[in-house]
């Protein structure tokens, strides 16, 4: 304000008058906000994108579980901005959407000591065709051992997960069930894993960024890291990775083990990471292309081929490998075989891999290759 403008304000101008009424407002308006047991306010750009929420509204203090309880299938939920402290696990109706009302405000938390989080069940037949959208979903408390559920969410079969932040859970962000969609979600800080899934089929992961994962510091070549999608006994199958951010994670980065079956990873970036980038591993039938992977292998820095790689296959066969860019801290791409016996797909073997096309950048000592610790044949493609 210039000098002139504020010599014209007298004692009892309107301008200053207005000024006062504003202040002494906005401390009335706060000291009722402490008063109150729960206040939702928004205004301006937030008032209008809570008011485009249409649905059954949920506020913190309500039951999230008992309001799903009260509602038919196919019912939206609109929770308010705030913490809802989720003391058990909420269990949604086939075909429910539950919604933050504005993108990133409400918080489903278990504060560090609840087990709880949004639970599927039953398969095609449980609770399936579910959104949860919008959400940060943080701060729950799991064992690691034969009891679940193991993490924060646990989707049952056709659920769309989409713009949630997942932090800060003790063991699992999310497992994912069968035909769940994953997407454009940030998943991070969590104690053992970002995300894991399987056995199922159908699972798409596209444009996450998946970051700083295994804060517990737990053995990376014990199930820890990043990601990692399992076949187990049945096999897992029709796995696409696309598009994720994928970095600073204490383990690896992109894990698929044991019995996965036409498998994709394209078009994600990798870096940073303190093990492989992506790990093919005990699998069958993938595309691995056009990826950018640098400054990952951070724990096996001179360790040769047999332990890491930017790309790497184990016992892995049929696996095209093209188009990627990588800078490799370690070695580029490496392959290794071994005598692991059988999937429910068949012999565990390097055969009929293809590798071409690719761009790598190696360091001094890196190396790219087969190694071979069984009697293998038709190991690559030419």
């Amino acid at each position: 304000m210039n000098n002139r403008l504020r010599g014209s304000l007298g004692k009892n101008s309107p301008l200053r008058l207005f000024r006062k009424l504003r202040v002494r407002t906005a401390v009335l308006a706060s000291s009722l906000a402490f008063c109150a047991t729960v206040v939702v306010v928004e205004t301006g750009a937030h008032a209008s994108n809570v008011s485009k929420c249409k649905g059954v509204r949920i506020i913190p203090g309500q039951s999230i579980q008992a309001a799903i309880d009260s509602q038919p299938e196919r019912t939206t939920f609109c929770l308010y901005p705030g913490a809802y402290a989720v003391t058990h696990s909420i269990y949604p109706k086939s075909y429910d959407r539950l919604l933050s009302a504005i993108p990133r405000r409400a918080i489903l938390t278990g504060k560090g000591i609840y087990r709880g989080g949004l639970r599927g069940y039953g398969g095609p037949n449980g609770n399936h065709d579910i959104l949860v959208q919008g959400f940060i979903i943080e701060n729950f408390v799991f064992p690691w051992d034969n009891t679940w559920p193991r993490s924060a969410i646990e989707t049952g079969n056709h659920w769309t997960v989409y713009n949630n932040e997942i932090r800060g859970n003790s063991q699992v962000g999310i497992a994912l069930g069968t035909n769940s969609v994953l997407n454009k979600n940030f998943i991070h800080n969590n104690g053992r894993y970002g995300l894991v899934g399987g056995p199922g089929s159908g699972l798409l992961i596209e444009n996450n960024e998946i970051s700083s994962n295994n804060t517990s510091h737990y053995n990376i070549n014990d199930d820890a890291g990043g990601s990692k999608i399992i076949g187990s006994s049945t096999g897992s199958t029709n796995i696409v990775f696309r598009g994720n951010y994928v970095h600073d994670n204490y383990g690896n980065g992109l894990w698929c083990d044991w019995a996965n079956k036409n498998v994709v990873y394209e078009n994600n970036k990798i870096i940073n990471n303190g093990g492989i980038g992506i790990m093919h591993e005990a699998s069958n039938d993938a595309v691995i292309r056009n990826n950018k992977l640098s400054n990952n292998g951070l724990l096996y820095v001179g360790k040769d081929i047999w332990f890491d790689a930017d790309i790497f296959l184990n016992d892995s066969k049929n696996v095209e490998i093209y188009g990627n860019v990588i800078h490799a801290r370690t070695n580029g791409i490496g392959m290794v075989n071994y005598d692991r016996g059988n999937t429910v797909f068949g012999l565990l073997t390097l055969a009929g891999d293809h590798v071409h096309d690719n761009t790598i950048y190696l360091p001094r000592g890196g190396t790219v290759g087969i190694v071979n610790g069984a009697t293998a044949t038709n190991l690559i493609k030419q």
